[in-house]
């Protein structure tokens, strides 16, 4: 007999409805990806596309996930631009369970904002350029890499031409890439108008050259180094080290670059203001763990962790300690509140362990290093730090934790389970946090800051929150995203302190 699928496997589940867009219309010829939800990494489960109707039959691929997938979401996407994405679904999902209606909101456009923009491009002589890669992007206030992602892409053709089509009018920006065919780039402010077919000419510049020596104060250079340069545009022009270290940038525009020297085990090094067509560069390196103030290198923290009570250098492995931009403004006695939290990645570390630290990279600004040691209380240290500063000799002296315990329960005092359970100091800058926290917005929220440490509730609702820092005035909190929040009176607990009993009621936005 054929195996049967395990319980909450996604093989077997169909997703099917239409897309529309906001003012009613069927989406065509879109593609509409299933993508694990639950907390999961979200890896695509499963991918179709809208017919004219805009209807689609998603079925979930067999053997992806297996056992895992309990929820998936939809993402709905244009070409590299993605137009909507959906709440988490449970699976598996029947065949003939009720269809899913997907509206994408206002600011994804209609079809009837649909636009189309010709682009000829041409170079400083004024003949054209075939191949260059042309990308059309949203205007915004930051800015963003112009030579990934953008609503459109396409290259010219031989006749330097090329057709961009899109769904949502308003400020753009184009970007032009013709380093490939021996030119440079180019990004240019347009304004679309609804429904509209619109030219534009661009003349690219000339390309111009910079070209520099990259060394190592001792020893030959690392096997693997990245030097590269970003311009005032942040587009990325990559550099190959010959024999003896000297690199050549072709392309570039006649503006100020930065350059970027990257590469275990040298401390990074990022240098502003260099010129296409002036003197030649000279970059000397020195070693991430050398806590000299030698060479070229970034801002920099080197020191070791210690016991408070006895003076004993603690261990150190790959995941203690952290450097963290303070971003956020406002006063807080716990500070790692200033930082937002980190993007996820996956890192590695050596084997065994070490007695120094050595935080290297870091630009000019405000950094909290946070040391996180078993069986000792989490430490967060704020520092302030000019371009090029390096700090050595540190010494972080942590002391034992306080352990907590109690339950977390809804608001009709149901235990609730896999809530996170963890602290927010006292000042301004927290209560801003929880105040954004209580308002509903109808959007997936994360929770804002660094979390020192933390837990999560267990099924029956109870928790354990251990290495909780003494003598700061604390608060501690539950937060579950569909549930709500609770935050507790401001307390100081004693380093050692076991405090149980805890009783924390989310209340519901």
């Amino acid at each position: 007999a054929a195996p049967q699928d395990p319980p909450n496997s996604s093989a077997g589940s169909v997703f099917r409805g239409t897309v529309r867009d906001s003012a009613g219309a069927a989406v065509a010829n879109v593609r509409v990806d299933a993508i694990a939800g639950g907390g999961l990494k979200p890896f695509e489960l499963g991918s179709t596309t809208t017919d004219r109707d805009g209807a689609f039959r998603l079925a979930l691929e067999r053997g992806k996930l297996t056992g895992m997938a309990r929820q998936a979401r939809l993402r709905v996407r244009e070409g590299p631009l993605q137009l909507f994405e959906s709440e988490d679904y449970s699976l598996p999902r029947a065949a003939d369970a009720e269809p899913v209606a997907l509206v994408l909101p206002a600011g994804a456009g209609t079809e009837a904002t649909r636009f189309t923009l010709r682009v000829g491009v041409h170079d400083a002589a004024g003949a054209p350029i075939a191949g260059a890669e042309v990308r059309l992007h949203p205007a915004a206030p930051e800015p963003v890499r112009p030579d990934h992602g953008g609503e459109v892409e396409a290259r010219t053709d031989a006749a330097g031409e090329v057709v961009l089509r899109g769904r949502v009018p308003g400020p753009k920006r184009l970007w032009v890439d013709a380093r490939a065919q021996g030119g440079a780039t180019s990004l240019t402010d347009c304004e679309v108008e609804r429904a509209s077919d619109t030219r534009l000419e661009i003349r690219m510049p000339e390309p111009a050259t910079l070209r520099g020596t990259v060394t190592a104060l001792a020893g030959p250079l690392p096997e693997h180094l990245s030097v590269w340069l970003e311009d005032r545009n942040a587009c990325l022009h990559r550099g190959e080290l010959g024999a003896r270290g000297e690199v050549e940038f072709r392309g570039l525009l006649a503006v100020p670059h930065t350059l970027h020297v990257r590469g275990w085990p040298i401390s990074p090094v990022e240098r502003a203001g260099l010129v296409p067509g002036a003197a030649a560069f000279r970059v000397e390196l020195k070693r991430n763990d050398d806590p000299r103030d030698v060479g070229d290198h970034m801002a920099e923290l080197h020191g070791r962790v210690v016991d408070a009570a006895t003076g004993e250098t603690l261990p150190l492995g790959g995941f203690e300690i952290h450097v963290h931009r303070r971003e956020f403004a406002g006063d807080s006695t716990l500070a790692a509140d200033g930082c937002p939290p980190p993007q996820p990645v996956q890192t590695a570390a050596g084997v065994g362990t070490v007695e120094q630290f050595h935080e290297t990279g870091l630009a000019a600004g405000r950094w909290v290093l946070t040391a996180d040691v078993s069986g000792y209380a989490a430490s967060a240290r704020e520092f302030t730090l000019a371009d090029g500063e390096l700090v050595a000799d540190l010494e972080i002296a942590l002391q034992r934790g306080a352990t907590l315990s109690g339950r977390v329960l809804d608001d009709r005092g149901a235990p609730v389970k896999s809530a996170l359970v963890c602290l927010l100091g006292v000042g301004e800058l927290p209560d801003r946090l929880l105040a954004a926290l209580r308002q509903p917005t109808g959007e997936r929220r994360s929770w804002p800051c660094v979390n020192l440490c933390a837990a999560r509730s267990r099924p029956d609702g109870t928790f354990e929150l251990t290495g909780v820092p003494p003598d700061l005035a604390l608060r501690v909190v539950a937060w579950k995203a569909d549930l709500g929040l609770c935050a507790q009176a401001p307390n100081v607990y004693r380093a050692g302190a076991e405090v149980s009993g805890l009783e924390l009621r989310l209340q519901r936005r």
